[in-house]
């Protein structure tokens, strides 16, 4: 089965106000996970991606579609037979897992949600109304090293939008979460030098360096935390960026690095 990892596989998403990358975590973390990233996994049918219903992030989400010929399945134990994907991540301490849902109730709402291929917990009896953020495990303690969300099937027409997997038990996620970025399991070398990136000092009170690791052709976006992009530049043949953030309010950035189709996002707090 295909999986989707933080070291560089597809589609995993890392964003947050104290984001650290997969070399160490040292402080709160949080991970964002776009469910349709897993589509091309091959337990992913009868899974459907769809974006008819307005405000998914990434105006796309996961939906197992009302199918005829009752292949709805309810049971009290998790069904492996088709429509269960995992996304692998890399994350050590106590986290909460919160998933972005559309939940009709009345029997179209529930779906299970658990870690590392066991302990899957039974999401069910809600009714949101709309999109909202639903605390789906709490107070879980993991190792060192990688583990797995696993996400699987259960009732019909249940709408799953993100997964946000945080190390800072009183967050509560709002709206669609934070940016995202995707990173691809495709690597070329030069993609591949990207997970070097430094940024420092950070926090700054203005100007910092961005290290590139080796000479690059990159593209550089900053975000405030709300995912406006406030600077976009293109950098030729640089190994050392020089930026000057000055002009920005005291807070939290995020600095978005691509080169090709591969990227990386890296936080940056900015003090007065």
């Amino acid at each position: 089965m295909k999986t989707f990892t933080l070291k560089f596989k597809r589609n995993i998403f890392l964003l947050s106000s104290l984001l650290i990358t997969n070399f160490g975590i040292s402080q709160a973390q949080n991970i964002w996970i776009e469910t349709e990233s897993a589509s091309d996994q091959e337990t992913f049918a009868p899974f459907e991606v769809q974006s008819e219903f307005p405000g998914a992030s990434g105006d796309q989400y996961v939906v197992m579609p009302e199918i005829d010929g009752g292949l709805m399945y309810n049971g009290d134990q998790v069904w492996t037979g088709g429509a269960f994907v995992t996304y692998d991540f890399e994350l050590t301490g106590t986290v909460n897992i919160w998933t972005r849902a559309n939940l009709a109730g009345d029997g179209n709402d529930s779906y299970w949600v658990g870690i590392d291929h066991e302990n899957m917990v039974l999401q069910n009896g809600y009714s949101t109304g709309g999109w909202e953020w639903i605390k789906s495990m709490e107070n879980i303690t993991l190792g060192a090293g990688e583990h797995t969300l696993s996400f699987a099937r259960r009732e019909d027409m249940a709408m799953i939008d993100k997964f946000l997997i945080t190390t800072n038990l009183a967050f509560v996620p709002t709206g669609k979460g934070d940016v995202a970025n995707s990173i691809s399991d495709d690597m070329t070398d030069d993609a591949m030098s990207l997970k070097n990136v430094l940024v420092y000092p950070n926090p700054t009170k203005g100007a910092c360096k961005i290290d590139l690791g080796r000479t690059e052709n990159v593209e550089l976006q900053i975000f405030n935390i709300l995912g406006s992009q406030l600077i976009s530049q293109l950098y030729i043949n640089q190994r050392v960026i020089s930026l000057d953030l000055a002009s920005l309010t005291a807070g939290n950035y995020y600095i978005k690095i691509t080169t090709g189709d591969k990227s990386v996002v890296k936080p940056v707090t900015l003090t007065k």
